[in-house]
């Protein structure tokens, strides 16, 4: 077993003080009996010569401590079998309880192993199994579960594709060679450094309807993982074969009639009608999409014609979001500084019944797990703590929690229903410890460039949000970098909490046409909560934006003339009105009436001339007998250029002649 790994079974009374446990990166697994006493861990109605093989999932990752340009490769098989076969207590009584705190040596029919493949294979014939659970009720219509890690480290000489395989029989309801398993994983340094681990409970019970899905995540619970591509890992679900483990029936490609797999999802549903009731096996590679890198999983599939009183799983608290349609899962974040409180209610068919909770994930050393009393009779919550979620090695920011709830109702006729019948829809919990970041913008978009007109107030809003609740905007300001033009306003700071927002007006003057005004903004949190070095984001965020304002073009304002335009631009009426000749009355206010504060008419302030080659700012002037201050006036953006220095050809200005100045 890795260092950190825990063994999780419990079993108390109503009334019994509920203890907290730490619980490894590894595999976390709960057993709890709710009344009575436990039930006998040997199978219960399990067929003579049954197999006792249950499922496997099996994931590979490079060595932690390999080195650079090293092909180690840790491959980790998570397997289930039958805790009472007989071999695995020496030919004994079956009826004895195994002990978990020692390797388990898979043995069988045909003894599993591991076989490395190559041009000289290397198998490994004597498995040990480290037992993470040892379930204390059965748990299928085979018998009760012993579930467990295998760990097998093996350094490849190149970078591959390679091979690996596990086989050995015999399956669950199924006899001698024909219940033989073999399950292949691929090896591709040359495309990624793992093979998704997927998390999911040893069995799905499931009825039409209802759906499960087969989660995929990096091994060590990296957020978005890379590939050596340098792209971002996405997976992707291959069915190979489904065996009906009651027929011995092998189905190549192929899922139970009624049955569906999304090959990105990884979400297999049950129709409503017509689905092919039994017990199947269901095997599958997950593969990070472009390599050759592949998992392999073979998934115990009970789908169930008559469906009894179930136990149900609620909402998460605080609450998430949908992740998968048709199935239970749910989508949760974090903030890495921030204690992680989740709260996970179920339900208990009747009030009477005992219960059991497998639940199976990647889950950092600091987190906790506990089964707490609900507020309503027969309901419970499972409560996941980690009170500093940090950042440091090997330790998960990513974590996918899978689990079912079992039920044994005091009406049933034999305490084997339930480990076969009364199992809720399992649910997975998707749960990201993100990176405690500064604030973020929300409103307006980074370098959004706003076309405004001279004349017009026109306005945006600044706004800010930080996503760790407990985080407060200490401030939202202008960056001393970009100064406000003339006129322009930015209002008070509303500070609310978490969130912050400010609104800029502006009504662009008349020597501000052609200008490109750029505005920083910056913002900064206060932390709610410090643990040292738990808090690796910034504190400060910046955002930039641009107002453009339009050349030759001014927007009448409330009772003005048009010759009060015409001296904005230290023109005349007369000269204006050739520009715009479909005003039909110059002579008194444009486009609207005395006291009005509607705008009036869009007008044109002057006539747009596209640079040609070898112009320079006094040239331009001289050629349209205006002067160099006139078109910086209407220019805004010529401010700054010197008079002898060509302009940028079919840069465009606007210009308002004046023909009388010319020689």
């Amino acid at each position: 077993m890795r260092e950190g790994d825990a063994e999780l079974i419990v079993c108390m009374a109503p009334s019994a003080r509920r203890p907290a446990w730490a619980v490894g990166r590894a595999t976390l697994v709960v057993a709890l009996c709710a009344l009575s006493g436990l039930q006998p861990a040997y199978a219960q109605g399990a067929p003579v010569g049954s197999g006792h093989f249950r499922f496997a999932a099996i994931h590979w990752e490079k060595q932690d401590d390999a080195a650079a340009g090293s092909y180690a490769v840790n491959f980790v098989i998570r397997s289930s079998w039958l805790a009472s076969y007989s071999a695995f207590h020496g030919g004994g009584s079956s009826s004895e309880q195994l002990d978990v705190s020692q390797p388990l040596t898979l043995v069988g029919t045909k003894t599993p192993s591991f076989t490395i493949v190559g041009n000289t294979n290397v198998t490994h014939s004597v498995l040990a199994l480290n037992i993470t659970k040892q379930n204390a009720y059965p748990y299928s219509m085979g018998g009760d579960w012993v579930e467990g890690e295998t760990h097998i480290l093996h350094t490849f000489a190149t970078a591959g594709p390679h091979r690996a395989v596990f086989s050995g029989c015999c399956r669950i309801n199924m006899l001698g060679g024909m219940g033989s398993f073999e399950q292949e994983v691929s090896v591709d340094f040359g495309g990624a450094d793992f093979a998704p681990a997927v998390p999911v409970v040893a069995g799905a019970f499931l009825a039409p309807g209802h759906g499960v899905s087969f989660p995929a995540m990096h091994p060590k619970g990296m957020l978005d993982p890379t590939v050596v591509a340098g792209t971002v890992a996405v997976y992707k679900w291959d069915l190979l074969r489904t065996v009906d483990l009651s027929t011995g029936q092998v189905m190549l490609g192929a899922l139970p009639a009624g049955v569906t797999m999304d090959p990105d999802t990884g979400v297999l549903l049950i129709a409503e009608q017509g689905a092919a009731y039994g017990m199947y096996h269901i095997e599958l590679d997950v593969s990070v999409r472009g390599t050759d890198s592949a998992s392999s999983l073979i998934q115990l599939l009970n789908i169930s014609k008559t469906v009894p009183l179930m136990p149900t799983l609620g909402m998460a608290t605080p609450a998430g979001q949908h992740a998968n349609v048709g199935t239970n899962d749910q989508r949760l974040e974090f903030r890495t500084g921030f204690k992680m409180e989740l709260l996970l209610p179920f339900v208990l068919s009747s009030v009477n019944s005992s219960m059991a909770l497998h639940m199976v994930g990647e889950m950092p050393n600091a987190v906790t797990s506990t089964v707490e009393e609900g507020a309503t009779a027969g309901s419970k919550r499972i409560k996941l703590l980690w009170d500093k979620p940090c950042w440091h090695q090997n330790m998960a920011r990513h974590m996918v929690v899978c689990l079912v709830v079992t039920e044994t109702r005091a009406s049933d006729a034999s305490p084997a229903t339930a480990g076969y019948m009364r199992r809720s829809n399992p649910a997975c919990l998707h749960i990201r410890v993100m990176e405690d970041e500064s604030p973020v913008f929300t409103e307006p978009v980074a370098d959004e460039v706003f076309e405004w007109e001279m004349g017009r107030m026109s306005t945006f809003t600044i706004s800010v949000v930080d996503h760790a609740l407990l985080d407060t905007v200490a401030k939202l300001d202008l960056s001393a970098s970009t100064p406000l033009p003339t006129a322009m306003v930015l209002t008070e700071t509303h500070l609310n909490g978490n969130a912050a927002e400010r609104q800029l007006m502006w009504e662009p003057l008349p020597s501000s046409g052609g200008g490109d005004y750029k505005l920083c903004f910056e913002t900064e949190d206060t932390p709610g909560i410090s643990y040292e070095h738990c808090r690796l984001g910034a504190r400060k965020a910046t955002l930039c934006v641009t107002v453009r304002v339009a050349r030759c073009r001014y927007i009448v304002r409330a009772r003005e003339a048009l010759n009060d335009v015409a001296s904005h631009f230290h023109t005349d009426w007369i000269q204006l009105w050739a520009l715009n000749p479909d005003l039909r009355r110059p002579d008194v206010e444009v486009g609207h009436k005395q006291n009005s504060s509607v705008l009036g008419a869009a007008l044109q302030t002057g006539h747009l001339y596209k640079v040609d080659r070898g112009d320079y700012l006094a040239a331009v002037a001289y050629k349209f007998g205006t002067s160099v201050k006139m078109l910086v006036h209407l220019n805004a953006d010529l401010a700054a250029a010197n008079l002898e220095d060509e302009l940028a050809i079919g840069k465009q200005l606007c210009i308002i002649p004046n023909s009388c100045l010319r020689d």
